[in-house]
């Protein structure tokens, strides 16, 4: 058999396996089928960030009804959490100023944490240190097969008056 001939034959029968494909599974299913291949199955979710003129800020975590657990989104399944800060040359991951996590695969559902304490379960990898005022920090937080991350900057306290 000539080597076209050849390629010919696979190309037709791989086009008409997947006018069969089509056919077999209606349009809406298809769709469906590529939109979720495109978006894999990670999510992000939302980190909150209060009490930016504390001194130690609190984190709350939420993310869409959609995410796995599903119905909850007021917790997220946590694994690892850091802050770091920015210098002259971008985030500076390799040194956070604060950092937790389980073992890898391992995680737990959380709602909120206070800077410097550490989760019930989790390891400390960096011991926290003190947050300094008008420096640019990123909360970065992974758990089961999502993450997110925030931008925040301490204000100055505010004296009652």
């Amino acid at each position: 058999m000539n080597l076209d001939v050849l390629k010919m034959s696979i190309n037709c029968i791989s086009f008409l396996q997947v006018k069969q494909f089509i056919r077999r599974w209606s349009p809406l299913s298809l769709y469906g089928a590529i939109f979720s291949l495109i978006l894999g199955c990670s999510y992000q979710f939302d980190i909150e960030i209060f009490d930016l003129d504390s001194g130690v800020p609190s984190f709350k975590f939420t993310k869409s009804v959609f995410a796995p657990p599903k119905g909850n989104t007021d917790r997220v399944e946590l694994n690892n959490f850091l802050v770091v800060s920015k210098n002259t040359q971008g985030w500076d991951y390799k040194n956070p100023v604060w950092a937790f996590a389980l073992k890898p695969g391992a995680y737990m559902e959380i709602e909120k944490i206070k800077y410097g304490v550490v989760p019930t379960t989790f390891t400390e990898t960096t011991p926290a240190k003190p947050l300094a005022v008008g420096v640019p920090y990123l909360a970065i937080a992974f758990g089961a097969g999502g993450g997110g991350k925030k931008e925040f900057v301490l204000q100055q306290g505010r004296n009652p008056q």
